[in-house]
């Protein structure tokens, strides 16, 4: 397991690591307008690790995220599209079954890029 990028504030961190054919990017805390600095360019960063290290699947641990603001779905959703438009990698989705927001959240994610998007909820 070899750590590719992390970022790390009072509310939010994230931590993306390499893991077999795959990236596993853990999410804890709160998604906010504070974390949005950090986000795009993790994600950014995320997609072309992927790309170099011809990953087959990011799994994208939700489990522990409290919150998610709209800019930063809107992040999430612009690396679905370069993810479906470039890249040949799928992306899961790990979520917690207690958080009610994640399961309405995720779903419209899942129709925004069927073909790529799966979810897992625990």
């Amino acid at each position: 397991m070899t750590e590719l990028v992390s970022i790390s504030d009072a509310k939010f961190s994230a931590r993306a690591t390499h893991v077999g054919a795959g990236i596993l990017l853990e999410l804890t805390g709160a998604a906010d307008a504070t974390a949005k600095r950090n986000l795009a360019r993790m994600l950014g960063e995320i997609h072309e690790h992927a790309k170099a290290l011809g990953a087959e699947e990011v799994r994208m641990d939700i489990r522990r995220l409290t919150f998610m603001n709209s800019s930063c779905f809107k992040d999430v959703i612009t690396w679905l599209d370069r993810a479906r438009a470039d890249a040949r990698y799928r992306i899961t989705f790990l979520s917690s079954a207690t958080q009610h927001w994640q399961k309405r959240s995720l779903h419209a994610l899942s129709c925004f890029a069927r073909d790529l998007v799966s979810i897992e909820a625990s």
